[in-house]
């Protein structure tokens, strides 16, 4: 059986799967693009504050003053009483003391520190296009589904047909099964590809979903990921280890590989493990493709390097293909 027969075959098992396919595909991606409309600044500018005084010698314009000069990053409340501030923490009203907040950032960054008398000049300097918090997450979200799609849904998908593959054995190798539903289910990606271009065309955003380096990175990183799920779910006879071994490293890649936040942000053991990741060169090409309009020559060494990842990824994929021949009755 050669693969075009294959391709009608995945397609029409699509038909039957139409719901959950039209969910991740269409309804799962319209719903991040929509969920970007919530984000409106990077910095937290709106974070609850309770201004409560010290003792009784703090006057009401001082109380003032200190919520307007916390109300360029906070949304400053004054209250009553030290107990009314500790009942509004409790409930999530309000979340720090600001005098102590301020108290704390003075003795720890200014301590020692000369003042100088003199005029001081700052300047911002911003390189390429300014983008907003939704259109800094459309990538994000993009390689996020990727993620979700080859550890969950194809290696399920795969589980189910089980039975049929031995049939399919007697027609055609079982790599080439395995191969058609791989570039099948890549092919996919197209849609909600074109899902978060209508919705960046729709609320204005200045993102290119489809961008070349964009594309090609999250198709490179989708093969990648996907051909090491079905390997592992060939490997392990399509058990239910297999799929949990498989959910496991789904959230594993997407909390350690710095796809929202950049490297170093919360340590430097993560930045390593990050690095150490596919998903962490795909991201930063999908979102300099999205948000930078860079093209494939400009990060052609880590194209290179995801497609050699990506080509040892598929012979996993043979090679699990070819146990599983050998081992089955």
């Amino acid at each position: 059986m050669s693969l075009r027969p294959l391709l009608g075959k995945e397609l029409r098992l699509t038909r039957r799967n139409l719901f959950l396919l039209g969910f991740l595909l269409v309804a799962l991606p319209a719903f991040f693009v929509g969920s970007t409309v919530v984000f409106q600044e990077t910095v937290p500018r709106d974070v609850p504050v309770a201004v409560v005084a010290g003792d009784e010698t703090v006057s009401g314009g001082e109380l003032a003053a200190v919520g307007s000069g916390l109300a360029l990053f906070t949304e400053p409340t004054i209250v009553e009483s030290r107990e009314r501030a500790l009942e509004r923490l409790e409930r999530e009203r309000a979340f720090l003391e600001p005098s102590r907040v301020i108290t704390d950032i003075a003795g720890s960054r200014l301590s020692g520190t000369p003042v100088i008398d003199g005029e001081v000049t700052t300047e911002r300097v911003v390189r390429g296009e300014e983008k907003s918090l939704p259109e800094y997450l459309f990538p994000v979200f993009l390689v996020v589904l990727a993620v979700v799609l080859a550890f969950a849904f194809v290696p399920a998908d795969l589980s189910r047909e089980a039975a049929a593959l031995d049939r399919l054995r007697t027609e055609t190798s079982l790599g080439t099964v395995l191969g058609a539903k791989l570039l099948y289910y890549t092919g996919l990606l197209f849609v909600p590809l074109a899902v978060f271009k209508l919705g960046a065309v729709g609320l204005g955003y200045d993102v290119r979903p489809l961008a070349p380096l964009a594309v090609l990175g999250l198709g490179l990183a989708f093969v990648t990921l996907a051909s090491l799920a079905m390997a592992v779910t060939i490997l392990t006879k399509f058990r239910a280890s297999g799929r949990f071994l498989n959910v496991v490293v789904l959230l594993g890649t997407i909390a350690l590989s710095g796809l929202a936040f950049p490297v170093g942000f919360f340590s430097s053991l993560r930045t390593t493990i990050a690095r150490l990741l596919p998903t962490h060169y795909a991201m930063i090409l999908v979102r300099s493709g999205m948000l930078k309009g860079a093209g494939v020559g400009d990060f052609l060494g880590w194209v290179v390097g995801l497609a050699a990842l990506a080509a040892v990824c598929l012979g996993a994929l043979a090679a699990s293909a070819v146990h599983y021949r050998r081992t089955s009755p």
